[in-house]
């Protein structure tokens, strides 16, 4: 209902592949993938000139203060615990992707 195009992965490699093929104008996803984790999958594209500087928003049950860290390290611009506010969800994404501060 918000007009955005939306891909889904199953897994990081998944991830990967959709972030290379489609450049995707942000990266919403849950820390822990299946045949990887988000941080290294951010990582991964962070080594590409093309697709480094595509904003991640990650969501986890698992949130820690050593998970926070790690994403703030990678450059990650938000880090939600679940349950979350789908409004909230919305509005992070609508001001990352205007260039607004977080």
């Amino acid at each position: 209902n918000e007009d955005f195009e939306v891909h889904v992965a199953n897994d990081g490699e998944e991830l990967l592949e959709i972030i290379n093929v489609h450049r995707p104008d942000i990266v919403i996803s849950e820390v822990m993938l299946q045949k990887s984790d988000i941080f290294l999958v951010r990582e991964k594209v962070l080594k590409n000139s093309a697709t480094k500087s595509i904003p991640f928003i990650l969501t986890s049950h698992l949130k820690t203060e050593d998970t926070v860290s790690r994403a703030i390290s990678l450059g990650i611009c938000c880090y939600l615990k679940k349950p979350y506010i789908l409004k909230e969800l919305f509005g992070i994404v609508y001001l990352t992707l205007k260039g607004d501060q977080i």
